[in-house]
């Protein structure tokens, strides 16, 4: 691992490659970001690496949400109208505003379930 972590570390722009799997992982939702996290802390240090990991992270949500939110309408309604949970997610959704995908980002909900009843909802009304 010491050989490829050097590799990224001195390669120009080799901060580039963890953001895009971080990216490439979102679609569609995967775990294993934080494999991805801990090489990012390992190779570049708590600064750097956090910053990487918030990139990635951050466009990785945003490419999910813009992706349900206008390719997947006709499933997010038939979903809610057939998934009681995921009904029950994006009703939350729509009455708690900005603050509940936030809480359910921070909760014991995974990660990449949250933006796909926010997307929906926000489609759905």
């Amino acid at each position: 691992m010491r050989p490829f972590v050097t590799w990224m570390h001195d390669t120009p722009g080799g901060w580039i490659l963890p953001i895009a799997i971080m990216f490439v992982m979102s679609f569609p939702p995967l775990f294993g970001q934080e494999i991805v996290a801990i090489l990012c802390g390992d190779v570049w240090g708590l600064g750097i690496g956090f910053g990487i990991v918030a990139a990635g992270t951050v466009l990785g949500e945003l490419g999910n949400f813009y992706a349900f939110r206008w390719c997947c309408t006709a499933r997010g309604k038939k979903f809610e109208r057939d998934r009681l949970t995921y009904a029950l997610y994006a009703q939350v959704t729509r009455e708690g505003g900005l603050v509940v995908p936030a809480v359910m980002r921070l909760s014991f909900i995974p990660s990449h379930c949250a933006p796909t009843p926010l997307s929906c909802s926000v489609v759905c009304d």
